[in-house]
């Protein structure tokens, strides 16, 4: 890669810092996301594009792809962000991520108030999910604006709810339904990896119900828990067969567990003494491309009504409040090799990998547009205590991204 180019985006190690540690200090938990958008609005302005405000329609959660992951919410007065840096001919491409952080962890104290450490690392809930990765969109807008003109298109879609399964990201394509691209890629941490696959999940809600009753009338009540104990146990046995007939699939080969079952929630009982007549579960299993959403709830339900699993099942009241399919582009798509050869240029690992979680990429591959993830920060570091992003690894995802934007 040029000096110049380098000289360029270093220069930028100020405002990308100033930039974050703003956009940080603004609490965004899905639900609560209009300050933050209206500091992006505003910013984002500034940088000589596009840009235009999205408004979310009241009746979203009445679409057949919107995620009830929580119930309830209202939006009036929210929006995602669509912003457009036209070229002079030549390709679209679409960068999104989403501005939408989850709580902080217990322990995570101060967790708005960033912390830049003496290595260049900014600490702070968001930071590199997904704060980092808009700073780095942001970043490659505003050198496409102050460098010479690229040939190509980009246009970045910032959004909201994308921690409780993307529904941002399904409101600001249902508002643009002509919406097209040559390829997304979707700016998630993964450690500056380049990964054309992404695994699939499904989240599930179940209820089981027994007979509630006094602990010393064991012979009138019948406990819910037992119920939920043994649907555990056959969705670990189901996730065990799914593993083998999957774990060696693709990229993913070589992962020790690249689609896991979590039970995120067991709720039941209300007294020590009492059986509980209602028991629930919630949870997430993950998936890989060689498979596919509807025959993975498919065989859920029919685990259930197994003749060994009816005395539970059968009552069990099942529901899929988030439901991703896998995203997967070949190899040798032109998407890939090009930023595998902008990750070379700019001395960054070519070498191809998958994501071992669910993302947004999702919507536009569903539409025919070819998918990747890539960005700055790691995804052990997201949802936890300790979460970080390196200012130098920002600054080297936007100028792969440039470099990418000016050769395809």
């Amino acid at each position: 890669m040029s000096n110049e180019l380098t000289t360029y985006f270093e220069n930028q190690r100020q405002w990308v810092t100033d930039f974050l540690d703003s956009l940080l200090r603004i609490p965004s938990e899905s639900g609560s996301e209009q300050r933050a958008e209206a500091f992006l609005y505003g910013e984002l302005r500034k940088l000589g594009a596009n840009c235009e405000l999205s408004p979310i329609k009241h009746d979203l959660a009445r679409h057949n792809e919107y995620s009830d992951t929580v119930k309830g919410l209202s939006y009036g007065g929210r929006s995602n962000i669509s912003l457009t840096k036209a070229g002079t001919g030549g390709k679209t491409i679409a960068l999104n991520s989403h501005f939408d952080v989850v709580p902080p962890s217990p322990g995570q104290t101060d967790a708005y108030t960033p912390k830049l450490d003496e290595d260049g690392y900014v600490h702070a809930r968001g930071a590199c999910d997904a704060k980092g990765q808009l700073a780095a969109m942001a970043l490659v807008v505003k050198a496409a604006s102050e460098l010479p003109p690229l040939g190509n298109t980009v246009v970045c879609h910032m959004v909201v709810e994308e921690e409780l399964g993307g529904n941002g990201t399904l409101a600001i394509l249902e508002n643009a339904p002509d919406f097209s691209a040559d390829a997304l890629i979707n700016m998630e941490p993964t450690d500056l990896q380049l990964k054309p696959s992404i695994r699939g999940a499904v989240w599930f809600d179940m209820l089981f119900t027994g007979q509630a009753g006094h602990a010393g009338s064991a012979g009138n009540t019948q406990s819910s828990v037992y119920s939920a104990m043994a649907a555990i146990d056959a969705l670990k046995a189901y996730h065990a067969e799914l593993l083998e007939q999957s774990k060696d699939y693709g990229l993913f080969k070589g992962a020790a567990n690249p689609m896991p079952l979590t039970i995120g929630q067991f709720q039941a009982g209300v007294w020590p003494s009492m059986v509980p007549g209602e028991a629930r579960i919630r949870g997430v299993l993950g998936f890989l491309p060689n498979k596919t959403r509807e025959s993975v709830m498919r065989d859920i339900r029919e685990l259930f009504l197994r003749e060994e699993n009816r005395w539970f099942g059968e009552k069990a009241q099942i529901h899929f409040d988030y439901r991703h399919n896998a995203v997967e582009t070949d190899v040798e798509h032109w998407l890939v090799k090009g930023m595998q050869q902008a990750c070379a240029q700019n001395g960054l690992s070519p070498v191809l990998s998958a994501m071992t979680a669910s993302t947004d990429a999702v919507f536009y591959s569903d539409r025919g547009i070819p998918c990747m993830a890539f960005g700055p920060g790691k995804i052990e570091d997201a949802h936890s205590s300790h979460e970080k992003i390196s200012i130098s690894d920002i600054i080297k995802a936007a100028q792969t991204l440039y470099t990418f934007l000016k050769m395809i």
